[in-house]
């Protein structure tokens, strides 16, 4: 994989870490995503100063892991399709070609050590939508 150094999009993004987790807004696409711990991992390394070699190496000393390979591109694709990180800075091509499907040995470990890479997604109300209440009954009942 060539020397891509992911970073994530800053604009029109919120992001807050809630107990190693991070929800993020993208005002953008109205959207919530909610990323586990280890997604989070990679998406709080994504600053434009690590290779993916480098996250995959970091995230194989902080676990004790042997592959993480599988875990970071994993994690670096569901990033890069949600519109996340900046476009120039990851070949999402090149993560679909890459041995991303987490094995099975990576999965088993994590039910010890590390969790595999989820996000999950939701569109965001609009304000109004958000402000509106439902209807009250003609009969004055609740």
């Amino acid at each position: 994989m060539p020397m891509y150094k992911p970073r994530v999009r800053h604009n029109d993004l919120l992001s807050e870490e809630l107990e190693g987790q991070h929800v993020i807004y993208d005002a953008a696409n109205q959207t919530v995503h909610g990323l586990n711990s280890t997604l989070s991992w990679v998406w709080s390394r994504c600053d434009g100063s690590r290779t993916v070699d480098d996250l995959i190496t970091g995230m194989q000393g902080e676990t004790g892991l042997d592959d993480t390979r599988s875990l970071v591109t994993s994690g670096l694709k569901q990033l890069a399709e949600a519109n996340l990180l900046e476009p120039e800075s990851v070949d999402l091509n090149a993560l679909r070609t890459e041995a991303s499907i987490v094995s099975r040995r990576a999965a088993v470990a994590a039910g010890v050590s590390i969790a595999v890479p989820v996000m999950s997604s939701m569109l965001a109300p609009t304000p109004a939508a958000a402000k509106s209440t439902a209807e009250k009954p003609k009969d004055g009942k609740k």
